[in-house]
């Protein structure tokens, strides 16, 4: 009998308790649900009024399939932020992505130009993929800075309209004119005379604008009585071996990526013949990876066969010299854009307030008042300081249409960054390495 008064109780009980429990803990969940909700609400109202808790500098590139890109991401170091603030903002270092692909490159333009945050972009790493990037980030008011890294072609910016500010495009590397020149003007130093011009399909806005550059320095020399181009073509339609024979190619320019290259002097050196016994090849700075001349392979007779196909009559464009090179690659553009962002940001955000005030005054008096912060006065500083500290590169009549070239702006020369920007150097290949070549 006491058992099952003990029963009846414990059922009694928990008859009881189950609804009030579950009542109980639907009240908690729905206030705390509420307590968050608000909180979000709040922030985003706060967001909105005085702005975005921090400023967002933006590294982008193919990292997933471009060991370059990688490169010049992990030199930049990413996943620090910047030690400066402009207009009391932390200045956080974010990645992005993208594919090669211009209309996802376009959208992922677009999605960060509409963010509250973006202070700067560094990136896109490939002409191709930069010229689609910039037709957005630069038609931003204002603009949003951008550094290029890689990319050498001096007409990557949108048309530029007579009378607006100069764009606060920023460029570490020489561009393709003065590839081109000095890629032309080594070859004829080492006696070559007839010039075949490979223009690689990959990143065509690169290869195309460089092929037409090298063919103008190579026509130039030739009106001087120096040389003359005898073939031009693209890597994916060579020309047949009789007419490398009859023109007697003895240098190959080519403008591309170094796996293409690596096709076109196979191609070369299987034709043969006492007339292009001794030609040699002068690839542009796309190529210059060690991939170029070291396929990583677990076989070593298979690194022996490459070694012997890319000989010492292989040269490479670079801005960088090999030695600086050698031991981080193309890091050294990342460590060098680093440079220059810490640069540009930190004389920003000394000199905020004082632009502000002398420029805006009563606005700059009414968002101190309310704590308001917005990125793009930020940018329009940021965009002061690179229109009075660097160099500005004059805009020349030339290119493939002849138009005004808007080349952007590049750092003063200087030891603390280790890339040329007026010049290239040329390297040639020695085994396993590249080294600086010497001067015909």
């Amino acid at each position: 009998m006491p058992n099952t008064v003990s029963t009846l109780r414990d059922f009694i009980r928990k008859l009881v308790a189950t609804p009030l429990r579950k009542a109980v803990t639907t009240v908690l969940l729905t206030l705390f649900s509420s307590f968050v909700i608000t909180r979000l609400i709040v922030a985003r109202i706060t967001d909105g009024i005085t702005g975005p808790a921090s400023y967002t500098v933006w590294v982008v590139g193919d990292f997933e399939n471009t060991r370059k890109h990688r490169s010049i991401r992990d030199g930049f170091r990413p996943r620090e932020s910047l030690k400066a603030k402009i207009d009391g903002r932390a200045v956080t270092v974010e990645e992005r992505a993208d594919t090669g692909d211009p209309k996802a490159i376009r959208d992922i333009a677009m999605r960060l130009a509409e963010r509250r945050d973006t202070l700067l972009v560094v990136g896109h790493m490939r002409s191709t993929a930069t010229k689609e990037a910039l037709a957005v980030y630069l038609n931003q008011v204002p603009p949003i800075p951008v550094i290029l890294t890689t990319e050498t072609n001096p007409d990557l910016a949108p048309p530029h309209r007579p009378g607006d500010p100069n764009y606060p495009l920023v460029r570490l590397s020489a561009t393709d004119r003065a590839q081109a020149r000095d890629a032309v003007a080594f070859a004829l130093a080492k006696g070559k005379r007839s010039f075949w011009v490979v223009e690689d399909t990959f990143n065509p806005v690169y290869s195309h604008y460089l092929a037409v550059e090298f063919i103008r320095n190579v026509q130039q020399a030739h009106r001087e009585g120096n040389g003359q181009v005898s073939v031009w073509s693209t890597n994916l339609t060579p020309p047949s071996v009789e007419t490398i024979r009859k023109t007697e190619v003895d240098c190959v320019l080519f403008a591309g990526l170094w796996s293409n290259a690596l096709i076109t002097i196979r191609q070369m050196k299987a034709i043969g013949g006492p007339a292009n016994s001794r030609p040699i090849f002068v690839l542009s700075d796309a190529s210059a990876e060690q991939d170029l001349i070291l396929r990583r392979s677990k076989d070593s007779a298979e690194e022996a066969v490459v070694r012997e196909e890319v000989g010492e009559d292989v040269y490479v464009m670079q801005p960088a010299n090999a030695k600086q090179f050698e031991p981080q690659g193309h890091g050294l553009y990342g460590k060098d854009a680093r440079l220059m962002v810490e640069t540009l940001v930190s004389k920003a955000a000394a000199e905020f307030d004082a632009y502000r005030r002398g420029h805006h005054p009563l606005d700059h008096v009414f968002k101190r008042v309310l704590d308001i912060h917005r990125v793009y006065d930020a940018r329009q500083v940021l965009h002061h300081v690179i229109d009075r500290d660097l160099f500005r590169m004059d805009a020349v009549e030339g290119g493939e249409k002849d138009t005004r070239l808007d080349l952007g702006y590049t750092y003063p020369s200087s030891d603390e960054y280790s890339i040329s920007n007026t010049k290239f150097r040329v390297w040639q290949v020695k085994g396993k390495r590249f080294e600086d070549a010497k001067a015909p």
